[in-house]
């Protein structure tokens, strides 16, 4: 058996979205290696992105390792849209290099910023080597939006057979069965109020319970949960997004739903949601 990880607990609350604890794990973990520092550095500069402090780590990260490159690279993508085409081909050379494409932050990265753009297949080529739980849970991510359950569910099972209790186990499972649908939905929501319930509730996780719920048909137990998502995080995309949906099917006032677009056009103006709806808007007024 192998030496503890001393940053079990800061990846652990990195991976379940509970990211201002991951970074005081990480700072308050006792580090003996420069291996083990410069992973904690990782976690942390990660963390702070996910949190939106893209300037932050943009000032702070100078180290030229791919790795830190890589993290740079995240935290622009973020902070100015206008040069993602560019960061876009930044990655894609990383990734023609077999050096820098073996660093699992570099691959990890990649594959974020691919399933981000909707380039599901480059994001697949990220992590083929699946050289982590991390790797295997984003591939996963990539092989469900490509709908290749049957793929996802092999590589499930090699994540069990790694680590059954990982958490990354258990987000990967409850994923496959939401895509899986029929009983395994409930398996799934089950998982993830599991995880809510042991350890402190995430965004993230809430978001998944309540995508779940909608699967199911529980609208108004979905807006509840997605109600919970904003008191941690406002402006959340994607509970924004299901907010909107789970309105439409309870019959939610019309003030109440134009509030859910407008936060959304504010703070996310290149959603899924709005596209979608200036789609359908600009097909409607063609047919007229």
């Amino acid at each position: 058996m192998g030496e503890p990880d001393p940053l079990f607990l800061a990846k652990n609350e990195f991976y379940l979205g509970n990211f201002s604890n991951a970074v005081a794990e990480a700072q308050g973990a006792i580090l003996t290696t420069p291996a083990q520092k410069s992973e904690r550095d990782i976690v942390m500069y990660r963390s702070y992105i996910s949190m939106g402090n893209h300037s932050l780590v943009e000032a702070e990260v100078k180290e030229t390792s791919v790795a830190n490159q890589a993290i740079r690279m995240l935290a622009s993508y973020y902070q100015d849209p206008s040069s993602r085409d560019v960061l876009l081909e930044g990655l894609k050379e990383f990734l023609a290099d077999p050096e820098a494409a073996r660093d699992s932050t570099v691959a990890c990265i990649a594959c974020t910023v691919f399933l981000s753009e909707g380039d599901n297949e480059a994001a697949l080529r990220a992590v083929h080597t699946s050289e982590s739980l991390e790797m295997q849970s984003l591939k996963i991510q990539a092989l469900l939006r490509m709908n290749r359950v049957d793929l996802a569910k092999d590589e499930l099972s090699s994540m069990q057979r790694i680590d059954d209790d990982a958490t990354l186990t258990h987000i990967s499972a409850a994923y496959v069965g939401m895509y899986e649908g029929g009983e395994r939905l409930q398996d799934a929501l089950l998982t993830l109020q599991d995880l809510r319930q042991r350890y402190s509730p995430s965004a993230r996780i809430t978001s998944d319970c309540a995508a779940c719920q909608m699967l199911l048909g529980a609208y108004g137990d979905a807006e509840r949960a997605l109600q919970e998502v904003l008191k941690q995080s406002p402006n959340d995309r994607e509970a924004l997004q299901n907010l909107y949906v789970c309105g439409l099917h309870l019959g939610r006032p019309e003030e109440t739903m134009a509030r859910y677009l407008r936060q959304l056009s504010s703070a996310h103006p290149d959603c899924t949601l709005l596209s979608q709806q200036e789609a359908l808007k600009a097909a409607f007024n063609a047919a007229a």
